[in-house]
């Protein structure tokens, strides 16, 4: 459950792992100096979930896509893969 939460905050602002730990640092940084760090990428709570889900509603986001993939998710048996290594 942790884990799950964990990614929610993340999703809800706009960040990384990575950059979490980046703007942790900025952010503390900034307090030092009496001034306030703001991440670029946040764009509140809302624009944030519809940048990475878009803009379905809550009970479909975590739905499976009904979307075509872009490519087969499993080798064709017809495709040679030793015809493409190099």
């Amino acid at each position: 459950a942790l884990l799950f939460f964990w990614h929610v905050y993340l999703v809800s602002s706009a960040q990384t792992t990575i950059e979490f730990y980046g703007n942790q640092t900025k952010y503390f940084r900034a307090r030092m100096q009496g001034q306030k760090y703001r991440n670029p990428y946040d764009l509140g709570f809302k624009r944030n979930w519809q940048m990475v889900f878009g803009n379905r509603s809550v009970l479909t986001m975590f739905l499976p896509s009904t979307r075509q993939p872009p490519w087969p998710p499993w080798p064709r048996p017809d495709h040679d893969a030793e015809a493409h290594i190099v």
